[in-house]
Parts: C-alpha cells; structure tokens; sequence
C-alpha cells in the first residue's frame, strides 16, 4: 500500500522535497495485570520538513493509563512541552482512583484532569516567546478499570471501537462552530477564511498565547481558549481506542479518509489479541495518510482495553466543574 515510485516523483517536484522514508515508530506494551492490554503508537513527517507531533503513552499504575496526542502547529516547542509535563502533573490522580467510590470516580477524575489541563496551559504562558509563536492541540484519554476521560483541545480525535463500530470520543474545536464562534467574536476576535484572527484553524488550543490576551477576560473566554472538553464514559468489555492527530489532504474526501478508520473496527480474531490489534490498526492508520499524499504530520495512538471487572456499558455525565463542559454518547449497541 505505499505509493509507488512514479508517483512518489511526481508528488515529490510539487512539494520540492521527498516524503519522509522515516521508519514509523511502533511501541506495543503487554500490560496483562493492568487495565490497558496493548498499545500501538505510530508517527510519520511526511513532506514536512519538521516533527511536530507528540505522543504520551504511559501507565501511571496498573490501574490508571494515560494516553495522549499533541498536533503542534507553528512549531513544536508548545507539543513537547506539553507531552513531558501532562503525565507528573497527572499521577495523583492514580490515589484518587484507589480511594473513589464508584459513583464518585469518574467525576473526579473529570475534574482533575479539566483542573490539570488548563494548569497546564497557565505555566506555558510562563515559558517565553516559543509559547507565544506556537500552540498545540491535546487529546488525552484516562483508563481505569471502570472508566475512560477524554479531555480535548483542537482537532486531533479520540475514537471508540467496539463491536465493529465506531463512536467519536470528541469533537473539533473549529471556529465554523456555533458556540466556539460565539466566543470568538464576543471576546473582539474574527474569523477569516474558517480561521481565528486569520490566523488558526481550531479555536481551542495550549499555548498559542498572542491570541490568550484580550483584557478582562479569563481564559476559558479568549478567542483562543483552553478550556478542555470532557466525555466520561463506564468502561465496557474489550474495546479499541484510536486517538489521531492528521491534516487531510484537500484532495481526499474527507468520507474515504472516514471509512478507512472505520474499516480497522472490524470484528474476528485480529480484535481478540489486544496487541496485535494495536500495532495493525497503527499500520493502516498510517497507510491511509500515506495513500492520501497528505502534507502534514501524522500521528496515531491506539490501545486495546480489557476490564473482566468492569460492569455493564454505561456513561457518566459530569457535571460542569469550573466551566468544563461535558458530553454523553451512547455506547449500549
């Protein structure tokens, strides 16, 4: 499925440069006593000439995972930051777990991780000018045995697959958005070309700080804000999340693209070896990018999770903590 050579020439004069022959890099874990049973975690340049894509894929405990991925746009500073400081400012959430009830543990752990996100993006406004210049969007997933957190900023995508289908986890942060376009204009921003200020495609975002100052207004109220939005949902029997940071090529549907992640959900023995289908949905995931002759970055993150102990599927709903906003999606099928 790679592109071939004739191809790859051609594409290459247009953009001047060659498509990135980087080896993607894949990373499975075999966490039998814990609550994440594989992960697969694959990157790819493509034609630009920089790495601005993150990662984070770690057990905090063997009852608490934390998996993320950060888009960084305008260089990488703000991603990478962000990547090395989100798992120490979130293991005391591990405790928390251990002495929550189950009626209690999720919207806490909602709550901690809405508080650590937007403490996050306080500090990197502390950083300097980097931060300033550059931002980066933040898809985080939290797996307990009875429960997944997905806190969002920006555009990168967490997806749920189970039974052969897939459910969002999140939404885009776009400022073509109702309420996202509320805010933006409310605070003395505008929009341009589906872009704030003219300049950024998403409205929801670490760092990117030039567009975090208007006066007299906190910061879930910027133009640019960063304020997460949360989706708690009880963790079923064995399902496989795919979190993805991707640009699209303007010239691939956006419909193909969709049916192409939507045909690694498949059901049959490749889904009951959780690792092996980490590492294969990671290899299509990248494939489809390639095949797109996309210009941007890819990164993909995916995790198979088994819970023997977990209850039935059911979804918790948050409360607002402090403006979080929370989501519900059905996940009985």
């Amino acid at each position: 499925m790679a592109i071939a050579p004739e191809r790859r020439h051609l594409v290459s004069a247009a953009y001047g440069r060659e498509l990135s022959d980087e080896k993607t890099t894949e990373t499975t874990l075999l966490t039998t006593e814990s609550v994440v049973a594989g992960v697969a975690h694959s990157c790819l340049r493509g034609w630009r000439l920089s790495m601005e894509d993150e990662a984070v894929l770690e057990l905090l405990t063997p009852a608490l995972g934390c998996f993320a991925v950060l888009d960084g746009h305008g260089g990488s500073f703000c991603s990478r930051w962000g990547a090395d400081e989100l798992p120490r400012r979130l293991h005391h959430i591990a405790l928390l777990v251990e002495r929550s009830t189950e009626a209690d543990e999720a919207r806490q752990v909602a709550q901690q991780l809405s508080e650590a996100v937007r403490q996050m993006d306080a500090d990197l406004r502390t950083r300097g000018r980097p931060a300033w210049a550059c931002g980066s969007t933040l898809v985080v997933l939290l797996v307990t045995e009875r429960s997944l957190t997905v806190a969002n900023l920006g555009d990168s995508r967490a997806v749920l697959c189970r039974a052969g289908m897939a459910l969002p986890l999140s939404r885009d942060h776009k400022p073509k958005s109702a309420a996202e376009r509320q805010r933006i204009l409310q605070a003395g921003g505008f929009i341009v070309d589906g872009r704030v200020n003219g300049d950024l495609s998403l409205s929801r975002a670490l760092g990117d700080f030039r567009h975090k100052c208007v006066a007299n207004l906190p910061p879930a109220k910027q133009p640019i804000s960063a304020e997460p939005e949360l989706l708690t949902a009880g963790a079923p029997t064995p399902i496989t999340v795919v979190t993805v940071a991707h640009q699209r090529n303007r010239r691939q549907p956006r419909p193909k693209l969709a049916s192409s992640f939507k045909g690694i959900a498949s059901t049959g023995p490749l889904w009951r070896r959780a690792n092996a289908t980490a590492s294969a949905a990671s290899r299509r995931l990248q494939q489809t990018y390639e095949l797109a002759y996309a210009s941007q970055n890819a990164t993909t993150l995916q995790m198979s999770v088994t819970s023997e102990r977990a209850r039935a599927p059911s979804i918790t709903d948050s409360p607002p903590h402090r403006g979080t906003s929370a989501r519900t999606v059905p996940l009985s099928m």
